[in-house]
């Protein structure tokens, strides 16, 4: 079976279904805890050129071939460049894993080969890829440390007069319907073609968001003072504000309103009780008269 353009999708529904086990082969062979999340695949020519070394696994299929890249980061042990007879067993069995969950509907690969490149860019000049490739970014990223993260790049090669989409002319076109028959029609397509959102997906993007920080600052008052009072500011001058001491303190998370609280002495620092979340700004009590 030859890999082509048509059969992409084959190959990237396996990726799909085999991220665990290819995440699980990483972790046999690099440690850690990493775990991968796919993106939308992209053309080669879109792929930003890639300046860092790195490892490069490569499976050959005849003309073609499957290669994943891993960027030196995070992901790599020290021994990546130069790895002992030891190690360059666990790299040929985690070469063998991708083989196995990418190219599942092949029996073999005519060659396997994991080599480390100085600069993946040349690497992937030097195998003179066609622009139209397909690419599919992999974020890695630590289950303890969401912040530790890389990405690597799947690329599939492929023969430019097979690259055509499934939907192009060359593909058999469905029966044109009726003009009633569109209309019953079209909304049970637009239904059908919603993508179904993985609540694991939700629950790994939200894990990796929470380590990252933000600015909160607490305002007491603010006020409007001209440019003279401003310039006789001095030591021991007193400014008044409409704000009663009683009152509850606002909250800001980077420039906005967040929440409100009471100020509070913990030990000789300063400390927000925070009375209330989600504030919503009100109109001051009144009476509207005509």
């Amino acid at each position: 079976m030859s890999l082509t353009t048509l059969q992409f999708n084959t190959l990237h529904n396996s990726l799909k279904q085999g991220t665990d086990k290819i995440a699980e082969a990483l972790r046999a062979v690099f440690d850690g805890d990493w775990s991968l999340d796919l993106s939308e695949p992209i053309e080669y020519s879109k792929l930003s050129a890639l300046e860092d070394s790195g490892l490069v696994f490569k499976l050959s299929l005849e003309s073609e071939a499957v290669y994943l890249l891993i960027p030196e980061g995070p992901i790599l042990p020290e021994w990546a460049s130069q790895p002992e007879e030891e190690q360059i067993g666990q790299l040929e069995e985690l070469a063998k894993s991708l083989e196995k969950t990418l190219l599942q509907d092949i029996d073999e690969t005519d060659q396997r080969a994991t080599t480390w490149s100085q600069k993946l860019q040349l690497t992937l000049e030097e195998e003179a890829l066609e622009p139209r490739c397909s690419v599919i970014s992999i974020e890695a990223y630590s289950e303890s440390d969401p912040s530790s993260n890389q990405l690597l790049y799947l690329i599939v090669t492929a023969n430019m007069e097979e690259n055509v989409p499934v939907t192009s002319d060359s593909a058999p076109k469905p029966e044109t319907p009726s003009e009633n028959h569109h209309d019953e029609s079209t909304p049970m397509s637009d239904t059908n073609t919603q993508t179904e959102i993985n609540p694991n997906d939700l629950v790994n993007r939200v894990r990796r968001v929470l380590p990252l920080t933000v600015k909160v600052s607490v305002r007491v008052a603010e006020k409007k003072i001209d440019v003279g009072q401003l310039a006789n500011l001095c030591p021991g001058t007193l400014i008044m504000f409409q704000k009663s001491c009683d009152d509850l303190l606002d909250l800001y998370v980077n420039n906005q309103h967040y929440a409100q609280g009471e100020a509070v002495k913990i030990g000789e620092k300063f400390g927000l009780k925070i009375n209330a979340v989600g504030i919503k700004p009100q109109r001051p009590p009144g009476v509207f008269t005509l």
